[in-house]
């Protein structure tokens, strides 16, 4: 085999100003804009001659080795340059030792992609300008003269794993061209039985849009493609299908290659897809008042769905959903009963082109999402940019730049994952997106699972718990890479263990296959798995005793005694608990991993506002139970204040059971792990979770006023109603500020003496709209209304709850439960889950953080009283994982750098890498993540 060199790094100290200076070997690297790794039969030896050179051999592997070979392609050189990847930080490989610096192989003009054979030992380069790919014998190694040649202009190429097809996709028009794959023995002649390129005639297949990224399932037949101007991805099947079995292909028609699947990659009623298979699409669909609904109740949207979207003709007027006039929104209770006193003029219903497509209103104009739609424009995608799988084919993840947002697929369902509704605890109803959020933009995605053991018996080397890490890196366009954490799991085995290389070449045992089954997301509610009595949940969570207490929950009781024995995380474990022939415990994560630690935590302990009444009553309860606290400062546990949320488990009654805990706590997950003694018993850890938690000031107020309702500018109508109440114009939504039925109007200013009722002016709200109030007395409060007459021009006036705890964060704010829509309330999308309020003794769960509203000890004896509040701060501690790509040798981060794709690659020799290629500033980061210092360089 062929001898090639390279030369070695050679580090020298200096004199001068005494600093050490670093000599940067040559820069070899042109534009290196895409990578792949040959991992098979081809393997590097090394050795250092007498001139300390480090020389290379390349020649077949022995039994039982694997090599593995970085391909780099260089776009302005039009060379492929290959890399050493079995030491811990790699070299290039120099092709040329006749010639000073590393040097490549010559390929095609503007190559643009690279891939490699199953067995490792042909590469394929993508050569734009030429419209071909040119084929490389890596034993050589060599570019054969014959190429493969595509007619149109060639965007992205990847092999079949399982057959070793090269398959290209081309733009203008969209097609997908498959070649079958080649072997060669040297001497530019292929093997024996391996056709000669130049007599391959590819197979191909049209696509609907152009492809901006192509990659095939680790498990071999199917290509993954998205588009530039799709909202949704493709599957594409290459193999052929199996005797006995119907076609899946969607045309019907059993030709290979043909599309299986279309994955829909946002909300339904904007990705372009039939999504409940009615023949319907988009808004086409009577189920969607918008882009962000759903095309059925188990769709994907932002938008809460009742009696008006549910495909049916509810009140059998030969009209449904939407096109009923009884229904002006999804959220509409009844067909039959129209919200609106009057249909309000919207674009969809005003006789006008308002986008000069000469098409006007709904049905006419085909982008009207309804009679009530709010645009006649089209609604268009701007497509997706990469998308990768990971090594063993669970989930896939696709790169929306536009958003900034990675994608979660659960490939082996072929489905899109909600990402906010799937991790723990849910954040959809905050989350205008399907994805886990980013930043900055996402340019390419590469998904990974990490495989470690949690535990080993030590009665039986073969019995083990083993830890799954499944989660993506992604490069971003300001240079640096970072990991989004999928879902954790935890895996008890049996038997032989494969070790760590056999795992990733996918040869571990059926018993760990089952281990990589995950089930589906969202996670049933751990309520719901009870009540059915679901066989594969654990001994304890089928217990009656148990049943009951998810039962009594399952049935929206607010207390329910049968669950006092039982902590919150038996739910939890329930939920994420499935034992069929194994037992795997599944945490959801989909979220960005957190590099910062276990810090979140409370900041000081706070201030309060401690009203006359509420010290009085302490002060009385203190005198007559000296044994109890005697400490009236805003810590007391006499006064109402947050507490963490395990104490929701605590006895209001039990002093010392309270001594020690946090004023308050952020939103934890539980990692359910195994007893070390008996693995089919979990143990719970905790840990904060959720980096979107917030650094701010928290403030709890009982019946508060509500935000942004403290206003000087309310206005009486001329007269009141029949029934006693009037209807009151204020400056605000009440939807946007979370005003709601039950609160009380509490009028501030001062009537006119002419004014009837002189005192006490405060008043239940009993109905809102998106400007008024209709208010109302109530025992308590004035006898009647006053009206314009007592005031006959603007007032002071207020909002508050009642009887409950409004709590506003000064950077997350006030979270309204209701949105306008068409001049009404309607419930905002996962309200029901999250709230700005809490009611004395029960658990407040926020958006960023949650705590027990802790009623203090006395119960009854020291009550709450109006203006009562407590100040707290919250910090997260959280830290993203990231790695800038920055040069290894001292260099700083300049800016615009460009990673333009990131690789993960397990089981080598010398660890775990990461590589990343940088067109713009010319070098390959390399990060070596088993080492913790050091461990990464740059490769020009």
């Amino acid at each position: 085999m062929k001898r090639i060199v390279l030369p070695a790094l050679v580090l020298a100290a200096t004199a001068v100003g005494c600093r050490d200076a670093t000599l940067v070997p040559p820069r070899s690297l042109d534009s290196p804009s895409a990578m792949a790794v040959a991992r098979g039969n081809v393997c590097l030896s090394t050795f250092e001659d007498a001139e300390r050179v480090i020389q290379y051999d390349l020649s077949p592997c022995a039994d039982g080795e694997r090599g593995a070979i970085a391909l780099i392609v260089n776009e302005q050189s039009d060379r492929l340059a290959l890399m050493d990847l079995t030491s811990p930080l790699p070299r290039l490989i120099d092709l040329d030792p006749t010639t000073p610096g590393p040097n490549h192989l010559e390929v095609g003009r503007l190559p643009v992609d690279v891939a490699s054979s199953p067995d490792g030992t042909i590469a394929y380069t993508l050569n734009q300008l030429d419209r071909d790919v040119s084929i490389i014998d890596l034993y050589t190694p060599q570019v054969l003269r014959a190429r493969f040649s595509v007619n149109e202009t060639p965007i992205a190429l990847d092999v079949d794993p399982k057959s070793g097809e090269v398959v290209v996709a081309a733009g203008s028009p969209s097609r997908l061209y498959g070649f079958a794959g080649i072997s060669y023995c040297g001497a530019d002649e292929p093997c024996e039985g391996s056709p000669d390129p130049a007599d391959v005639q590819p197979r191909s297949i049209d696509l609907p849009g152009t492809v901006s990224s192509l990659v095939f399932s680790p498990l071999g037949d199917e290509a993954w493609v998205v588009y530039r101007d799709l909202g949704y991805a493709s599957v594409i099947s290459f193999g052929e299908t199996p005797d006995g079995f119907d076609t899946a292909c969607l045309s019907g028609v059993d030709s290979k290659p043909c599309i299986v699947a279309n994955v829909s990659l946002g909300f339904d009623c904007s990705d372009g897809l039939d999504n409940d298979g009615d023949g319907l699409v988009d808004q086409q669909d009577p189920q969607c008042f918008g882009p962000r609904g759903a095309e059925s109740s188990r769709g994907l949207g932002r938008v809460q769905m009742d009696a008006c979207a549910n495909g049916l003709d509810d009140d059998e007027d030969g009209l449904t959903d939407r096109d009923d006039p009884d229904c002006a929104f999804a959220s509409g209770l009844d067909e039959g009963v129209s919200p609106l006193a009057t249909v309000p003029v919207t674009t969809c219903n005003d006789s006008i082109d308002n986008d000069g497509d000469r098409q006007i209103d709904y049905p006419s104009d085909l982008a009207c999402y309804g009679p009530l739609g709010r645009t006649e424009r089209t609604i268009r995608t701007l497509g997706f940019d990469a998308i990768g799988i990971d090594t063993h084919g669970v989930f896939a993840y696709v790169a929306d730049r536009a958003s900034e947002q990675i994608l979660v697929i659960d490939a082996r369902r072929k489905v899109l994952i909600d990402a906010p509704s799937a991790e723990l605890p849910r954040t959809d109803a905050l989350d205008a997106q399907l994805g886990v959020d980013v930043s900055p933009s996402p340019l390419s995605v590469q998904g990974a699972i990490e495989r470690s053991i949690s535990w080993r018996d030590p009665a039986d080397d073969q019995h083990v718990v083993m830890r799954y890490d499944f989660g993506a890196w992604l490069s971003a366009n300001n240079g640096s890479l970072q990991y989004v954490d999928t879902v954790v799991m935890f895996c008890e085995l049996t038997g032989e263990i494969v070790d760590r290389n056999a795992f990733w070449r996918g040869e571990q045992s059926a018993q760990e296959s089952r281990c990589l089954e995950l089930p589906s997301f969202p996670l049933a509610s751990a309520s719901s798995r009870v009540v059915v009595a679901d066989e594969t949940l654990p001994a304890s969570c089928l217990e009656p005793d148990f049943v009951e207490c998810a039962t009594c929950l399952e049935a929206g009781e607010l207390v329910c005694e049968a669950c006092l024995p039982f902590a919150p995380t038996q739910f939890e474990l329930c939920q994420r608990a499935f034992t069929d022939d194994v037992t795997r415990y599944v945490n959801p994560r989909f979220a960005l991993r957190d590099g910062g630690g276990d810090d979140g935590r409370l900041l000081g302990s706070g201030t309060c506002e401690q009203p006359e009444a509420l010290l009085a009553a302490m002060q009385t309860y203190a005198a007559a139970n000296p044994t109890g606290p005697q400490d009236l400062k805003c810590n007391s546990l006499l006064m109402p204040q947050p507490l963490v949320a395990d104490a929701v488990s605590i006895a209001p009654d039990d002093v010392d059971a309270l001594v020690g805990l946090g004023r308050a706590t952020l939103v934890e997950l539980r990692t359910l792990q195994f007893d070390a003694d008996n693995a089919n018993a979990p143990i719970v850890g905790f840990r904060p979770s959720d980096q979107r938690i917030l650094t701010e000031g928290v403030t709890s107020t009982f019946e508060g006023v509500i935000p942004g309702t403290l206003r000087t500018d309310g206005l009486f109508a001329r007269s009141a109603e029949d029934d006693g109440s009037i209807w009151v114009n204020v400056g605000f939504d009440p939807c946007v500020r979370g005003v709601a039925p039950g609160d009380h109007f509490v009028v501030t200013g001062e009537p006119l003496s002419r004014c009837a009722v002189k005192q006490n002016l405060e008043y239940e709200i009993v109905e809102t709209t998106n400007s008024q109030l209709r208010i109302a007395p109530f025992d308590g409060g004035a006898a009647e209304v006053p009206t314009r007459s007592c005031f006959d021009q603007g007032f002071a006036y207020e909002v508050r709850a009642t009887e409950e705890w409004v709590v506003v964060g000064e950077a997350a704010g006030f979270l309204s439960p209701f949105e306008p829509v068409l001049g009404q309330c309607i419930p905002r999308f996962g309200a029901s889950r999250i709230s700005s309020r809490v009611r004395t003794g029960e658990l407040y769960q926020g958006p960023y953080y949650s705590f027990y509203l802790y009623p203090g000890i006395g119960g009854d004896e020291v009550p709450a009283v109006r203006g009562t509040s407590v100040t707290f701060q919250v910090t997260s501690g959280f830290a993203s994982v990231l790695f800038p790509t920055c040069s290894s040798l001292g260099q700083q981060c300049a800016a615009g750098l460009f990673p333009t794709q990131v690789l993960w690659v397990p089981g080598l020799p010398g660890g775990t890498l990461l590589l990343s290629p940088d067109p713009n500033d010319e070098f390959i980061h390399v990060r070596n993540l088993e080492q913790s210092a050091g461990g990464y360089t740059v490769i020009r």
